[in-house]
């Protein structure tokens, strides 16, 4: 497990790249660097899921969801992940039907390549 953390400057947008077979607490972890990462009130991140395999379960989603929605630091923020396979972009999309749920000002999305993620964080 490794993630690799750049800023695209020009765009104001940070990425994640998370590497190899990644569990709930790694997620967590991850999270927090990434939020660390990004300046100001207003976030944009992009967590590149290209590269790495969720090991992760449905009651792992809902936590991941939790997590999000309450140590978040961010009044506002636009997360994009990239999944191209299958099994990762249909947990992806179980995270966002569950963030859905939520009262905060976090958007999410979820995207099979990248060029489509950087458009939507870029809006």
């Amino acid at each position: 497990m490794d993630l690799e953390i750049s800023c695209d400057d020009k765009e104001g947008v940070i990425i994640g790249i998370p590497r190899g077979d990644i569990d709930l607490e790694f997620i967590k972890s991850a999270a927090i660097k990434m939020w660390e990462a990004s300046p100001g009130e207003d976030a944009r991140i992009l967590w590149d899921m290209r590269n790495c395999r969720l090991r992760v379960q449905t009651p792992d989603i809902r936590v991941w969801a939790e997590f999000a929605k309450t140590k978040a630091p961010h009044r506002r923020a636009r997360i994009a992940f990239v999944a191209d396979e299958d099994l990762e972009f249909g947990l992806l999309r179980m995270l966002n039907a569950f963030r859905d749920r939520d009262d905060t000002q976090i958007e999410l999305t979820i995207c099979r390549d990248i060029d489509a993620a950087m458009v939507w964080l870029k809006r």
